[in-house]
């Protein structure tokens, strides 16, 4: 039975994705132990701290899923994970895999609200943070969180400093439980292919991220198809410094990587410096990189340091792709870009090294997999002709159905036929390739990460300085965007930005989600229906960031 608050693949859909060849019918835990059975001795994973084998995790993933029965963990449960890209958090997703958990992905730079949020939206079981990361306490956050929801049961702990009442992980994968079970002990509670397997989580115009539930069988179809399009070196070491928990690095991860038997190499932060470092040591073949990182490591001034003769190409999506970013890599790196285009929810599309240049530059190409759907609709759902410009509609072996308990969401998400509106508008070009436009949804993406706008208007019009405000994309050449928040204050009040930045802080929400630009207005431009102009506000912000010499 799926479990309520996910739509299942319609039943035609999955039968003819099975008779093609896309659905494998088997699990993630299922891909592991096939890569530990051909590759058992060869490196899997190097995260600056511990080398393992193909063999090693499949080992500690089926100590850590026993481990997890043994507290009671069932089918079906949810775990919220916001473990960083540390080794630990490959044993959780597997282990969870193998026993029908569900992960619940959360990012490292989520805070008590937005983890709150997802414990409630999910009524999760347990949440998995590490101890520390930099300045931030999570066990802290965790204690601050854990009275606020009521299903959490378990707070598993990766590192050394674990307080009392959270379950420490190295406690459970230190312990060879396995052997006081049978060999196939694991194999009585397989998932089946078509349960869910995660819940990816997704900014978008609601106040908090959106949950996206996949299954296992869609999910490996999305990862091997998007593998196949954007690595020709699918056995050799692949950098992951973007978060795991993110949906291409975790498709890098499980897709080219696992798929193929790689070695991942993880970092879990996004520092120029390390990243020319470690591919240097590691022979570093392939990686994925938002814009921000790629332009941070073309910009970095210490690069020549290095030698980067092992790195072919990456894969560079998330936000726009600035062409130039593209000539550049080529010129200054020698390395090959994949212009990728992907979502949470499943559409994929991608360019190919044996793409022209221009197309490489221009657009992001075609679909990975040979039975995704695209089509271009005007406002009344009509679909416009080849060049106009429309939203793009997706539909395919991996692509959703509904976003998790969100049914009024889904019913403006989705046509009657199963055809999903991405919320961004794009045009196919003359040569059949796809170029992404702009963005029929209300939110921004700093750096690869989307933000609600909705959600930071929502908190500010808390504030008792504030009569309303407006959340805008400002553009950054380096971010692609930011934040910027304008205010109309209440009658005779005035209102600084560190008041903004400190009301916010105060609410606990993500960093990178806080304005970084005020704007105090009189008076807002209105549409004939009383609606805040905010094309009118992204020209003025435009215009203000031209005179002061920022674009």
């Amino acid at each position: 039975m799926p479990i309520e608050g996910f739509t299942p693949f319609p039943q035609d859909k999955a039968r003819l994705y099975r008779e093609k060849g896309y659905w494998l019918d088997l699990t993630l835990g299922d891909i592991l132990d096939r890569a530990a059975q051909t590759l058992p001795n060869k490196e899997a994973v190097w995260d600056q701290r511990v080398r393992v084998t193909y063999a090693q995790l499949k080992e500690k993933a089926d100590r850590l899923a026993i481990g997890l029965l043994e507290m009671g963990i069932q089918k079906d449960d949810r775990i919220v994970v916001q473990i960083p890209n540390w080794v630990e958090f490959l044993y959780l997703y597997f282990a969870m895999a193998k026993i029908g958990a569900i992960g619940v992905m959360a990012l490292p730079a989520h805070r008590a609200r937005e983890i709150e949020y997802l414990c409630k939206l999910t009524d999760a079981v347990a949440l998995a943070i590490p101890d520390r990361l930099r300045d931030f306490s999570f066990t802290e956050m965790a204690r601050e969180v854990r009275p606020r929801t009521p299903a959490l049961k378990h707070i598993l702990v990766a590192g050394d400093s674990v307080p009392q009442g959270m379950v420490a992980m190295k406690d459970l994968l230190d312990r060879p439980r396995e052997r006081e079970y049978g060999a196939d002990y694991l194999q009585r509670f397989r998932p089946h292919p078509d349960d869910v397997a995660t819940i990816l989580t997704t900014g978008g115009t609601t106040a908090m991220p959106k949950g996206v539930p996949r299954t296992h069988n869609d999910y490996i179809a999305n990862s091997i198809w998007s593998g196949k399009r954007v690595s020709r070196h699918a056995d050799t070491p692949i950098l992951i410094c973007t978060p795991i928990a993110h949906n291409a690095a975790l498709m890098l991860s499980v897709g080219v990587a696992v798929v193929n038997g790689a070695r991942m190499v993880m970092i879990p932060r996004h520092d120029p410096e390390e990243v020319c470092s470690v591919i240097q040591q590691e022979k570093i073949v392939t990686t994925i990189l938002m814009p921000t990182q790629a332009i941070d490591v073309l910009g970095f001034s210490g690069r020549d340091k290095y030698d980067l003769s092992s790195w072919r190409d990456f894969v560079c999506g998330g936000s726009h792709v600035p062409p130039e970013l593209v000539r550049e890599a080529k010129d200054k790196l020698g390395c090959a870009v994949h212009n990728f285009f992907g979502m949470a929810e499943g559409p994929s599309t991608s360019v190919s090294l044996d793409d022209p240049f221009d197309v490489v530059c221009e657009t992001v190409g075609t679909p990975c997999c040979p039975d995704d759907q695209m089509k271009i609709v005007d406002d009344e759902g009509r679909e416009v002709p080849q060049g106009d410009v429309g939203e793009l509609l997706f539909r395919g072996p991996h692509t959703f159905y509904g976003y998790y308990r969100a049914p009024a969401v889904n019913k403006d998400a989705f046509e009657p036929d199963g055809f999903h509106h991405t919320g961004d508008y794009a045009r196919i070009d003359h040569r059949g390739r796809l170029q992404i436009v702009g963005r029929k949804k209300d939110i921004i993406i700093r750096g690869g990460e989307n933000i609600s706008s909705f959600e930071i208007e929502e908190l500010l019009q808390e504030h008792p300085k504030v009569e309303n405000v407006a959340v805008i994309g400002m553009p950054d050449k380096r971010l692609g965007e930011k934040v910027c928040a304008y205010i109309k204050t209440a009658p005779g009040e005035k209102i600084s930005f560190q008041e903004v930045v400190d009301f916010l802080m105060a609410k606990q929400i993500a960093k990178f989600k806080l304005p970084e630009r005020l704007e105090i207005v009189d008076e807002f431009p209105l549409s004939n229906v009383g609606k805040i102009l905010k094309r009118d506000l992204g020209e003025d912000i435009k215009c203000k960031l031209e005179a002061e010499g920022k674009l």
